[in-house]
């Protein structure tokens, strides 16, 4: 009896819900209507309880992609209720990087409306309500007024007839008005001019369609100039319809100057079935008055508008518009995106369309989003373009389901959409099914898409959790500035590899100008007099990537230090002294700005550097011209700099934990003269880093690439550990393994893997030791280059070992003979370029004192070869060719003449 009574008064409130939601409506049945409204049927089901679900999903997912890395955190509900939700719309607040607002129909089934949920915090927390205003027919639009205008942080909400705002975040709803002049209203959207000085800057627009009245089947506006309180009488912005047709679908943004566009489907009358025939658009220049262009067909189409494209579900091409306002080299292109089928570049049933126009409407191009292969359905889609220019769109997915099931994708362009990249946004699956009680086929008729500075967050429905419900997903797309600490490094911070961290390929030394032609070859540094020789100094060269998904900048610094297997961060890098001598610094010649660097893309440094005299630092012995390098790329001005991790005195640490700080502590051993000739050498310094006495343990071993052909195959290497540093082992007990102690302080490493231990140091103690490579045996031409690693550890107690630093020794085995006179190298010296700056031609002239072959290239700032000038035998003499530059952009690039053994690199400028 109960149950009875219950129904009974279940009836009893849909009925008025739907007296007084749908009075213009009641006589028009879906099945037969070209509308989508949403309509209450009366036919119920008990709803699962899914207000406590958990997604079991709580991992970030890390996607590489060639547009760069993104991190797509756990999808999640913003605000879970008992109450279907479907239909969902998004929006952020321009000039605010905080307030996210989206919407959705909402269904008990003892009320239908709009239910909402905002964030304050950028997504941290969430907030929100089942209904926002009552009584409301659904079908929600979101704004939100930007910051500077006169209703700066107002929520503005459209539905089917009307609209409210909120000043409180949502939490309350006032000024509640119908549209003048609507009729069976259907397919609302809306937005706000948030274009800094345009004329009509905060005046909001809502674009539908009427299917009665004025202006039947055609698309028509109504704005607001005073913050939602009063709204303009609906008027048209669709041309009248051809014979049958209608005008559906239709989505509004307010471009660059305050341009107002609008974009609809043409399409042909045949109820749910009504096939979007061509792309409509219209834009206004004096806000919505008028309309300075207007077409039903500006591009064609062939959207997938069905009363059943899967599990019964209904479906829609219907547009969705955005308009790049980044100020960026593709301001103001529009891009719209529908579902179509079989027309090209559309492969199949369904996938997702781009509509690209790059001058105001006039003309279009189409492009396909969806990169997987045909025979999935791809449907829904909607566009936002972020603040880094990229433009997003979020649809639902087959391509990794069965037939019945879906998932949910986003596809990213950082080229305006000539090519894609796709993302699966959702962590999970769900089954598409019409949601009961509401119109037939009913799940939903869009989803949405927007963002807040480097974060993309797709919102959409599905049934996951058991009944339909709104989820989202934080999508980081960077920018991420990085360099490699190793060949194998991908910037995952912190860097997995617990190998050496001061061996970055990224960051190396030319003794000449020559870093762009010899990418990633280091040399040891020369010392030369910067007063005696100004214009000659060493090149320190630092390769800088993006790995996020947007543009990035910052600024690269990089610092010299008295090399040592020890140092600590700040103090040995920023003008560090012991007694009068500077051992550490930031390197003041050159403090590069990195700007706008593309997704995917490198670029290198080239910074002029006079490296310290070795004679001040004579107390280190033979290891006084050893220094070691630290770069790091800053992207904000204030502690943390950018830094993913803080930074703390470990050195070691800081680079392992934050991809964008590189170090490079190796020296290049290559006086090797052969089994019977001298042994080579090399020194380190060892420091105690830390601040009290510690016990310090030093590694040799060679890098696991190279265990199949070690040195120790070709030849034998001693440790010279000096007096001091000798003692310090002696007195902890000689702890070692892979160890033969030899006559006084010498020691002899016969295992790949060796150590010694327990060497007790004072705090900064340093002490300078001796590696010798005696080689017995000529490797062969192939294999003839080896590495020994040394590693510093700090024992702090029995069983913990904290990495402090280390250094590498490159070996380079070939020989040269000793007392055999090698061919004197051609000498030439360069007149450099005239003129220089130049536009578009330059002529290099040079002079060769013997006849030489000679090739002459050109470089772009990238290191890529974009011109060979010269490749031949020259007479020795004065020669000259011309560069002519005329079909390459402006800006710096490099001459680069190799004659015989000798090279030489120098710039050149060009200015249109």
């Amino acid at each position: 009896m109960s149950k009875i009574k219950y129904l009974l008064i279940a009836g009893v409130i849909i009925m008025c819900n739907c007296i007084l939601l749908f009075a213009q409506n009641e006589d028009v049945r879906w099945s037969f209507d070209p509308s989508t409204q949403v309509r209450v049927t009366g036919d119920f089901v008990p709803l699962p309880q899914s207000l406590y679900f958990v997604n079991p999903n709580t991992s970030d997912r890390y996607i590489n992609t060639q547009l760069g890395n993104y991190v797509i955190g756990p999808s999640f509900r913003p605000f879970p209720h008992t109450a279907t939700q479907s239909e969902v719309d998004v929006t952020t607040q321009k000039g605010s990087s905080n307030i996210i607002f989206a919407s959705w129909n909402s269904f008990g089934p003892s009320f239908y409306g709009t239910g909402y949920t905002a964030s304050i915090d950028g997504g941290v927390t969430w907030a929100g309500s089942h209904q926002t205003f009552t009584p409301n027919s659904g079908d929600p639009a979101n704004w939100i007024w930007p910051v500077g205008s006169t209703w700066a942080g107002r929520f503005g909400h459209s539905v089917i007839q009307g609209a409210a705002y909120s000043n409180t975040n949502g939490s309350t709803w006032t000024g509640q008005v119908n549209f003048p002049g609507a009729s069976s209203f259907d397919k609302n959207l809306s937005a706000v001019d948030d274009v800094t000085g345009s004329t009509y800057f905060g005046r909001a627009y809502t674009v539908w369609t009427n299917f009665s009245g004025a202006f039947t089947y055609r698309i028509v506006i109504s704005y607001t100039t005073d913050g939602g309180v009063s709204w303009s009488t609906a008027a048209p912005v669709s041309p009248p319809i051809s014979p049958g047709h209608h005008h559906q679908g239709c989505d509004v943004r307010v471009g660059p100057g305050g341009v107002v566009h609008v974009v609809w489907a043409n399409c042909t009358t045949n109820g749910q079935n009504s096939t979007e025939d061509s792309l409509g658009y219209a834009r206004s220049t004096d806000g919505g008055v008028t309309w300075a262009f207007a077409s039903n067909h500006v591009a064609d189409m062939n959207g997938i508008r069905t009363s059943n494209l899967v599990n019964g579900i209904r479906c829609n091409g219907f547009p969705r518009l955005d308009i790049d306002k980044t100020g960026g080299p593709r301001n103001g292109w529009l891009y719209v995106v529908a579902a179509e089928k079989n027309f090209a570049p559309a492969l199949d049933n369904s996938d997702v369309i781009l509509m690209r126009s790059t001058n105001n409407g006039a003309t279009w191009t189409r492009t396909r989003v969806n990169q997987d292969p045909s025979g999935k359905l791809n449907y829904m889609p909607a566009v936002r373009v972020d603040e880094c220019g990229g433009v997003n769109v979020v649809y639902y997915d087959q391509r990794n389901v069965t037939s019945t099931q879906a998932e949910v994708y986003l596809s990213r362009s950082m080229n305006g959409g000539t090519t894609w990249t796709d993302i699966k946004a959702s962590d999970h699956s769900f089954t598409p099914a019409p949601i009961a009680g509401l119109a037939g086929g009913y799940q939903g008729d869009y989803i949405g898409v927007t963002s807040l500075g480097t974060k993309v967050w797709p919102f959409w429905a599905d049934n996951f959790s058991g009944i339909y419900q709104v989820w989202t997903a934080k999508i980081d797309v960077g920018p991420d500035l990085w360099s490699k600490d190793t060949w194998l490094d991908d910037g995952t911070e912190p860097n997995p590899d617990n190998g050496p961290m001061w061996v970055s390929q990224d960051i190396w030394v030319r003794t000449q100008q020559d870093g762009f032609a010899n990418p990633h070859q280091h040399q040891n540094p020369e010392y030369r007099d910067s007063i005696l020789y100004p214009y000659n100094p060493n090149y320190i060269y630092v390769m800088v990537r993006n790995r996020g998904g947007c543009y990035a900048s910052g600024q690269l610094k990089t610092y010299w230090a008295k090399a040592s297997t020890g140092l600590s961060w700040p103090t040995q890098w920023i003008n560090y002294y012991i007694g009068p001598t500077l051992h550490g610094n930031i390197i003041h010649t050159s403090m590069p700005i990195i700007s706008n660097l593309a997704p995917g893309d490198s670029i290198i440094f080239e910074i002029p550097w006079f490296p310290p005299n070795p004679s001040d630092f004579s107390g280190f012995g033979s290891d006084s011209s050893h220094f070691c390098l630290l770069a790091r790329i800053e992207t904000s001005p204030v502690s943390p700099y950018g830094m993913t991790f803080p930074e703390g005195p470990g050195i070691y640490t800081n680079v392992k934990n934050n991809n964008n700080i590189v170090w490079k502590n190796i020296t290049v051993v290559d006086d090797f003269t052969g089994p019977s000739g001298p042994m080579a050498a090399g020194w380190v310094t060892v420091r105690n880093v830390e601040r009290d006495v510690a016990l310090i343990k030093l590694r040799f071993l060679t890098p696991r690439e190279q265990v199949h052909n070690p040195f120790q195959r070709y030849g034998r290497i001693f440790v010279d550990l000096g007096e001091k540093l000798h003692a310090h082992w002696r007195d902890g007990g000689m702890v070692s393994d892979g160890i033969k102690v030899l006559e006084g302080t010498k020691i002899e490493i016969v295992k790949l893997d060796a150590f010694i231990s327990d060497m007790k140091m004072d705090a900064e103690e340093m002490s300078t030791i001796k590696f010798e490579f005696d080689l017995f045996e000529q490797p062969p031409r192939d294999g003839d280059r080896f590495t020994l690693q040394v590693e510093q550890y700090t024992q702090d107690g029995t069983d913990r070992e904290i990495v402090t630093g280390g250094e590498n020794f490159e070996l380079n085995t070939a020989v040269k003979k000793i007392g055999q006179q090698e061919q004197s190298p051609v000498k030439f010296f360069s007149t450099s370029a005239y003129p220089n700056p130049f536009n578009p031609v330059t002529n290099i002239s040079y002079s060769l004192p013997n006849d030489t072959y000679v090739k002459i290239k050109i470089y772009d700032i990238l290191g890529k070869e974009v011109a060979g000038l010269v490749d031949e035998f020259k007479k020795k003499g004065v020669h000259s060719v011309k560069f002519d530059a005329g079909n390459l952009a402006s800006g710096i690039y490099f001459y680069t003449i190799q004659a015989g053994e000798f090279r030489q690199t120098r710039k050149l400028l060009l200015v249109r």
